[in-house]
């Protein structure tokens, strides 16, 4: 077998007979090999040029994890709720006081939509700390919930380890008991707060366990990547990241001067763009997130916190909406959270978010037929599902190997019916997954994948087909 190496990227195409899997029969894969000074035969129409940072880019370890789990929740709560989602005050800590806090319950409702992870927020802009920190008594420690005592997210972590579910923490750099931040050098407040930021940081990331994610809101932080420290003359960033690296190294980041991911949906809505890269060049980084020099493989994230503390009324069939537009398009997501005064997630967004979690198992947990070109290509850039009779389609999912990279760039979909072959799709990324919707259902005997260009040959493509009433 030759092994050509194309664009930096090792790609073979392996001779198989494709059988039964899944209840449908994968087409037979061409058994020849060869080569020309374009590349593989037969691929030479479909590959483009293509520069090294695009063809090469991957995930990191870290940022694989995260990327694979693709969803979670956003779990919103401080003082702000006390206030009806104001979250600009700074209330006396004694306004924090939730009678029947139950973050088990949080996890419950989390878990019923299929959470993978919850990101929580430690610390808003108002500065007010859920944990017991040793910087402030502005925190739970000055509050009378417990009588002083109480660590949410002490309970949470240990609430997400007996549930199985990952725990991310978010933090805001601005703390309005500070009065310093990047958009105003003149009300600069740094020196005074910085250690008291590294201070808590480190304890959010020495005392929980395992993190998944640290997510850093850049918003008027005083320490966003711009920032630099004049004792140094290097970005406080740069010492934020290497403690995480140090403290949490299969932590990704959101933020700051190395970020691993960033927020792809504005504003803040749950929906992604559509096409949806994972290789970002210098320049392409949206300023507020990280620098401009950030390049490589960065996750892209959506979430749907619409600006607000307090909980968006939302229908399953609105968050099913976001779910295309985000999961859909490749993209993570994380599905806000935001428990009441009592310290419980209310029966509304409970039975919101459960109903949306049964609809998309109910969708997409039995597919019709599946296969991958691990067996082979029926030619190149060519999948092909026979459905072993006319069936009802609803959609077509497809999945690239991204611990490999992205590589496609262009795309079809076809369905053959009553002796004819007709494009159904066309699209351009794919990446982590891309859902192909089909309203009303169409009928098809065979689908059919194509690879319409690519900067370098996929190296494992997964399609699945799925019927109305998800089979």
């Amino acid at each position: 077998m030759r092994i050509i190496v194309l664009f930096g990227c090792a790609a073979a195409l392996s001779a198989a007979v494709g059988g039964a899997v899944g209840g449908a029969v994968v087409g037979v894969v061409l058994a020849a090999e060869a080569s020309d000074e374009k590349g593989p035969k037969g691929w030479e129409t479909i590959l483009v040029p293509a520069d090294p940072i695009m063809v090469n880019s991957v995930p990191s370890p870290r940022q694989l994890i995260y990327q694979t789990n693709q969803y979670g929740a956003f779990l919103h709560y401080g003082p702000a709720v006390f206030l009806d989602g104001d979250w600009k005050s700074t209330p006396d800590p004694k306004i924090f006081n939730p009678t029947q806090l139950d973050v088990e319950q949080w996890v419950r409702v989390a878990k019923s939509f299929d959470a993978k992870h919850i990101v929580f927020s430690a610390k808003h802009h108002n500065g007010f700390c859920l944990w017991p920190t040793g910087t402030t008594d502005y925190s739970v420690r000055g509050s009378p919930w417990r009588d002083g005592r109480g660590d949410v997210i002490g309970e949470l972590a240990t609430a997400c380890r007996k549930h199985g579910i990952g725990l991310g923490l978010y933090y805001s750099g601005q703390d309005r008991r500070f009065p310093c931040h990047t958009d105003d050098p003149s009300a600069d407040n740094r020196a005074a707060y910085w250690p008291v930021y590294k201070r808590q940081l480190d304890e959010l990331m020495s005392n929980y366990g395992d993190l998944v994610c640290l997510w850093l809101d850049s918003y008027l932080s005083p320490f966003d990547w711009r920032a630099v420290d004049p004792a140094t003359g290097k970005p406080y960033g740069d010492e934020i990241v290497a403690m995480a690296r140090a403290k949490q190294p299969k932590m990704v980041i959101w933020g700051g001067t190395q970020p691993d991911l960033t927020s792809c949906s504005h504003p803040e809505d749950g929906m992604a763009p559509y096409p949806l890269w994972n290789v970002m060049r210098q320049g392409q980084m949206h300023p507020g997130f990280g620098p401009p020099s950030t390049e490589g493989w960065i996750i892209p994230e959506a979430y749907n916190c619409h600006g607000t503390f307090a909980w968006v009324p939302s229908t399953p069939r609105q968050l099913m909406e976001q779910y295309y537009a985000s999961v859909g398009r490749g993209a993570n997501f994380l599905q806000a959270l935001v428990p009441d005064k009592r310290g419980l997630i209310d029966d509304a967004q409970a039975k919101a978010v459960a109903e949306f979690g049964a609809e998309v198992r109910r969708r997409f947990q039995s597919p019709l037929a599946r296969t991958d070109s691990s067996r082979g290509w029926l030619e190149p850039g060519v999948l092909q599902l026979d459905l072993g009779g006319a069936k009802k389609i609803a959609h077509v999912v497809l999945e690239e190997e991204i611990a490999k990279g992205q590589h496609v760039l262009k795309y079809g979909v076809d369905v053959f019916a009553a002796g004819t072959w007709k494009t159904v799709a066309e699209g351009q990324s794919i990446g982590r997954k891309r859902i192909e919707r089909f309203e009303p259902p169409i009928t098809a005997e065979k689908v059919r994948f194509r690879v319409v260009q690519a900067n370098a040959i996929p190296n494992v493509i997964t399609m699945t087909v799925h019927g109305p009433n998800g089979g």
